[in-house]
């Protein structure tokens, strides 16, 4: 973007950025450098500004190993984007000093402030969070206290970051401060309806300071409501994980609604977050806003989805999916309990619609368990498994749970405890509306989950059996085992999470680091506000661990949540790429191009997968394209000069 006011000599300055763009293609950084800068040193004390100059220069001062000069290029930018209102190219070029420079926090705190600014409540505080995580591994705790500080200021309705700034604020002394959160947390928590979590808010108030008196929620009694509009209730909910759209209105058909979630533990809604503060002290950035539209809602899903997703310390009403009434109709009548539904599961690979291929006759699945059998008895476990795992989904998309049931069973006995030989059965014993056999199954996956240090989606587990066998003792006492402040539950199961109150070690850098920690634990974990964001975590925690075909289907779980989610499409690309598979990378990588995007540079990952993609199937020509689109943009990204320079 050029920034106009006086004139100058256009074709001069014209002439010396196209030499400057010949010596990239050559790779002569260095004069590359030397001319933007003159181009720059040009417009200095005039009117017109070319802030994608500061970018570049920054990229190319990254390439030639000046990091501390880079960064200072891209805070100008960062700082003029934000002062021309070009928010969305403000936080690209966040994203860039993250992704080029891991090590500086001023890019999460700047994050945090526009996010905050544009009402992504979620995502400001998981900036805010960053920041104040890096601050505080670096020795400077005040700073990191005083980022949370600005949170609240800038999201004053948010509880739970209000409750670990006051318990902070005590922890220093500094009393009155900390009453003033702790009253504010109580008065909005009222003023919600959330009677217990203000009663724990109120009585933690009273210990610190006992003549305190507790507030009254500030509305008008005398005046009615006001009839709401339709949607308002919508208003102030979005992604998490610093990914970029927003998420759709409804959830998708049989998907867990997580935004009731975020009601139940003290989410604010926001439309309108004014960015002026006062007590913060941050040289590095001013503050910035600017407005997102919302995106339109997706297309429900018609595939219900099982998603153990990480206890929110609720009531255990939405910890898991629940069966449509058509389905729990014939069962509930068997039991004589029309208040229990059970829970519904993603069986993507049960339904799918069959292939046009004709399907295996009934004795050759036989054929397959028998011979599974056998070759696990005679120690060739791998080949057996691999029939018998064929079996058991070939029985279930027969129709026949049962059977399928029958054959996981049999793979347990030679996996013991094997997590989605659990999950199947959990699956399968929903099919066969065998309530028994389902609550023995989820019980079996709740203690693998405990085990396997998950206590938030084992927590979840266990009450989902207490509303399926209200009398199952195993569960009751596993509950009540379950480490204290883990999720907020007291023993009733209510949702009360208040930062735990701990003795102090005297020191306050090592106290802080330690509830730091444990309060991002509880939003990372407890506090997810949509299905989509969780799928797509753990997608990417099997992308690390090199588990492609896992990680797509969390991906595509996630996409079916949430359609317009750029990210998602960038790293199923690179899924199917790693799977050797280019031609299904490029089909959805396309997929994402079509997406509307704030600035091109949400695009470059999409163009470096469809750039390597096509190289895969020698395909030069498009795949030159695709690099020299990303190299417009981040001259640095992963290994692109590197591939064009083989490709030219």
């Amino acid at each position: 973007m050029v920034v106009r006011g006086s004139k100058r000599d256009a074709m001069s300055t014209e002439s010396i950025k196209a030499q400057a763009r010949r010596y990239e293609r050559d790779e002569k950084w260095t004069r590359a450098l030397e001319l933007y800068l003159q181009v720059l040193e040009a417009q200095e004390g005039e009117d017109e500004t070319e802030i994608g100059l500061y970018n570049r220069v920054g990229d190319l001062q990254i390439r030639l190993g000046d990091v501390d000069a880079a960064v200072v290029s891209y805070q100008q930018a960062i700082d003029l984007y934000a002062e021309a209102e070009l928010t969305n190219n403000a936080i690209a070029i966040c994203r860039k000093v993250i992704r080029n420079a891991p090590g500086r926090a001023f890019p999460y705190l700047r994050l945090g402030r526009i996010q905050a600014g544009q009402g992504f409540v979620v995502d400001a505080r998981e900036s805010f969070l960053r920041y104040a995580e890096k601050q505080e591994r670096d020795g400077e705790t005040e700073k990191a206290l005083r980022a949370l500080m600005e949170f609240v200021e800038l999201v004053p309705d948010e509880i739970e970051t209000r409750l670990f700034v006051a318990e902070q604020l005590a922890s220093r002394g500094r009393k009155d401060e900390a009453a003033d959160h702790l009253s504010t947390a109580c008065r909005i928590a009222m003023e919600k309806g959330e009677e217990e979590k203000s009663a724990a808010i109120a009585d933690r108030l009273r210990e610190l300071v006992p003549d305190r008196s507790v507030p009254a929620p500030e509305w008008d009694e005398s005046e009615p409501d006001p009839e709401p509009e339709l949607g308002a209730d919508l208003e102030g909910f979005e992604s998490t994980a610093l990914m970029d759209e927003a998420p759709p209105e409804d959830a998708a058909e049989g998907v867990v609604d997580l935004e009731s979630k975020a009601d139940a533990t003290g989410f604010a809604e926001f439309s309108d977050i004014s960015l002026e503060l006062n007590g913060i002290e941050d040289e590095e950035f001013p503050s910035a806003s600017g407005t997102d539209e919302a995106e339109p809602t997706p297309e429900s899903s018609s595939l219900p989805s099982f998603d153990l997703e990480e206890d929110d310390g609720g009531d255990g009403t939405a910890d898991l999916p629940l069966l449509a009434d058509s389905e729990t109709a014939s069962l509930d009548e068997e039991n004589g309990d029309e208040s229990e539904p059970l829970p519904t599961f993603d069986l993507e690979d049960v339904t799918a619609e069959p292939e046009e291929e004709e399907a295996p006759a009934r004795a050759e699945i036989e054929e397959w368990r028998a011979q599974g059998v056998a070759l696990l008895s005679g120690g060739e476990r791998h080949k057996g498994r691999e029939l018998l795992e064929q079996a058991h989904r070939a029985f279930a998309e027969q129709g026949d749970p049962e059977r399928a049931i029958q054959v996981v069973q049999t793979l347990l006995t030679d996996r013991p405890g094997h997590p989605e030989l659990l999950q199947r059965l959990v699956e399968y014993a929903h099919q066969s509306k065998d309530r028994d056999l389902l609550v023995d199954a989820l019980f079996d996956l709740a203690e693998r989950l405990a085990e396997a240090d998950e206590p938030g989606k084992s927590v979840a587990t266990f009450r989902q059996i207490l509303k399926l066998d209200p009398h199952h003792d195993g569960a009751r006492e596993a509950l009540s085992k379950s480490p204290p402040g883990r999720a907020g539950e007291g023993s009733d199961g209510s949702a009360r999470w208040v930062v735990p109150k701990e003795a102090s070690t005297g020191d306050e850098e090592a106290d802080f680091a330690r509830m730091l920690s444990l309060f991002k634990d509880q939003v990372t974990k407890n506090l997810s506000p949509e299905d989509s964001a969780t799928h797509y975590d753990l997608g990417m925690v099997y992308l690390e661990m090199g588990l492609f075909e896992e990680a797509i289907e969390e991906f595509r779980l996630s996409l079916r949540a949430r359609p317009r989610n750029l990210a998602a499409f960038e790293v199923l690309g690179q899924c199917f790429l790693e799977l050797g598979n280019p031609e299904e990378a490029i089909e959805i990588l396309h997929e994402g191009v079509e997406l509307p995007v704030g600035v091109e540079d949400d695009r470059v990952g999409i163009y470096y997968f469809l750039g390597r993609a096509h190289e895969e199937i020698r395909n030069t020509r498009a795949a030159i394209e695709f690099y020299e689109k990303v190299f417009s943009l981040d001259i640095n990204f992963r290994d692109l000069t590197e591939r064009l320079r083989s490709l030219r």
